[in-house]
């Protein structure tokens, strides 16, 4: 029989083996197979070792995922809220403006009769006027036809005109005793009166003292 292949062994060979291929002892196998034992519980560490870095990463990926989605989230909620703030103040433009042209309106036509509807309905029913009155009419029609202008829907509301408190209109008697007088004086004291008073009410008044006076 031949002599085991391991160096200097003088055993008779009992096996091959599987670790190196040669023919050993069965003293010389069982040193070999321990060999190979050793390797596999080194693989054995390595595996773990692999599972643990496995493990870790996995734990890592998944914080860092919720740290990411909490971010979406933070996100979403931040533009959401971004969101809200643009749309609400852009509903409140949207009512701001409304409500500014719709004041504008309501006082255009509130002028238009004031100034315009009601002297000239009066006017119609005396069967009597003045240039000066006519004048006043034609001024009031030019100003609140370049005022409604501004009746127009844009993103830059306009600034309503500013106007004096309109009063509704009628006859002022207590202004009548001033031209009772027919003397010498009265010619004069209509004159400065003219002069003084340019409004459209006052133009209205006039007319209503050429009136009397005439009578």
């Amino acid at each position: 029989m031949s002599k085991c292949e391991e160096n200097f062994c003088e055993y008779f060979q009992s096996a091959i083996c599987l670790h190196c291929m040669h023919r050993l002892c069965i003293y010389h196998i069982e040193d070999h197979q321990k060999i190979l034992l050793n390797q596999v519980n080194e693989l054995k560490n390595q595996v773990n070792q692999v599972n643990i870095i496995l493990m870790n990463a996995s734990k890592m990926i998944v914080e860092e995922r919720k740290a990411e989605e909490k971010k979406c989230i933070d996100w979403r909620k931040q533009k959401i809220d971004e969101i809200e703030r643009e749309y609400i103040q852009m509903t409140n433009s949207i009512k701001n403006r409304q409500k500014t042209l719709e004041q504008l309106e309501l006082e255009l036509n509130q002028r238009l009769k004031m100034e315009i509807q009601q002297p000239l309905e009066h006017m119609s029913i005396q069967k009597s006027t003045n240039p000066h009155s006519i004048d006043a009419i034609q001024l009031a029609i030019q100003t609140i036809r370049k005022d409604s202008t501004s009746l127009i829907w844009n993103s830059q509301p306009s600034t309503l005109p500013k106007q004096k408190k309109i009063k509704p209109w009628k006859p002022r008697n207590v202004l009548w005793p001033l031209f009772r007088d027919v003397g010498r004086n009265s010619a004069d004291r209509i004159h400065e009166f003219v002069q003084v008073k340019e409004s459209i009410q006052s133009s209205i008044f006039l007319n209503f003292m050429f009136i009397i006076f005439r009578r």
